[in-house]
C-alpha cells in the first residue's frame, strides 16, 4: 500500500486488486500543543497504515488536528475539532456529497472523533453512518455501518458508551490537573519556582523535573516582549506596536 495524502491521487494495493477498493480517510489529532513532540500522530498513522493493508483499503491521510481540542466546545456546544479543525472540514465536505459513499472514516479509538458530551456527539457520529460513511476503530477493530448497527443496535450502544467514557475521562483529566495546578500554584505562593505547563508564559521556559522546584529561563521569545513594554513606555499605541 502506498500512502497519499490527496484524495486526487490514490495507490492501488497489490494484495486485494480484485473488485472496487474502499477508500480510506484517515484522521489523526492531539489536543495539547505540549505534545508536539510525542509519537501520537506517527503511532495513530501506523495504526491506519496496517488496517488498510490489511483491509485492503486505499489509505488517504487527512492533516492531522495538532493541538486542536476534541473536549472543549462550552456548554451545548461541539468541540473545536468539529467545527474549525480538519475533522470539521472533512465533516463539511461529507454533507456537500464530496466524499464518496461507502469511504471509512478511520480513528485510532472514537475518542480522537470526540470527547464531547455524548449526547452532542452520538448524532454527528450517527448522521455520517447514514450519509454513507463508514467508521471504523483501529484499537478495538470496530468497522460501524448503518447497516451493521440496524442488524446489531448493540454495536450502536457499544459506540455510545464509548464516547461517554471518552467524555468522562477528558472531564476527570481536567479536575485532576486543575488540582495539580492549584498545589503548584500554593508552592509557588512560597516562592519555588514550579512548572505550571499551560499556564505557563510562552516566553519562559521551565528548567527542572515536571513535579519539583526548577529555575525559569527566558526564551527567545523574551525580547519580543521586552520590546513591546519598551515602546509601549515609550509612548507607542497598541497598534503602531502590533503593526
Amino acid at each position: 500500500m502506498v500512502l497519499v495524502s490527496s484524495p486526487d491521487v490514490i495507490s492501488k494495493n497489490s494484495k486485494h486488486a480484485e473488485g472496487p477498493v474502499k477508500l480510506a480517510y484517515s484522521y489523526r489529532r492531539f489536543s495539547s500543543k505540549n505534545q508536539t513532540g510525542n509519537t501520537s500522530l506517527q503511532r495513530q498513522l501506523e495504526l491506519a497504515q496496517t488496517v488498510c493493508n490489511d483491509k485492503g483499503w486505499k489509505l488517504i491521510d487527512l492533516p492531522p488536528d495538532e493541538g486542536v481540542s476534541a473536549f472543549n466546545g462550552g456548554d451545548g456546544e461541539l468541540a473545536a475539532n468539529f467545527h474549525k479543525g480538519n475533522l470539521g472540514a472533512f465533516l463539511k465536505k461529507v454533507k456537500r456529497g464530496e466524499v464518496k459513499t461507502g469511504s471509512i472514516l478511520i480513528l485510532e479509538r472514537l475518542d480522537r472523533f470526540s470527547r464531547n458530551f455524548f449526547d452532542l456527539v452520538f448524532p454527528v457520529w450517527l448522521n455520517l453512518l447514514q450519509s454513507g460513511i463508514e467508521i471504523y476503530s483501529c484499537v478495538s477493530h470496530t468497522h460501524y455501518t448503518l447497516a451493521e448497527i440496524r442488524k446489531n443496535p448493540m454495536l450502536a450502544g457499544m459506540a455510545l458508551m464509548e464516547l461517554a467514557n471518552a467524555n468522562e475521562y477528558s472531564r476527570n483529566m481536567g479536575q485532576r490537573i486543575g488540582r495539580a495546578i492549584t498545589l503548584r500554584l500554593a508552592e509557588c505562593s512560597k516562592g519555588a519556582k514550579m512548572n505550571l505547563g499551560t499556564w505557563q508564559p510562552r516566553w519562559i521556559d521551565f528548567i527542572g523535573t515536571p513535579k519539583q522546584p526548577g529555575d525559569f529561563k527566558l526564551n527567545d521569545h523574551a525580547e519580543t516582549i521586552q520590546r513591546m513594554v519598551r515602546e509601549y513606555l515609550a509612548g507607542e499605541s497598541m497598534y503602531s506596536i502590533a503593526k
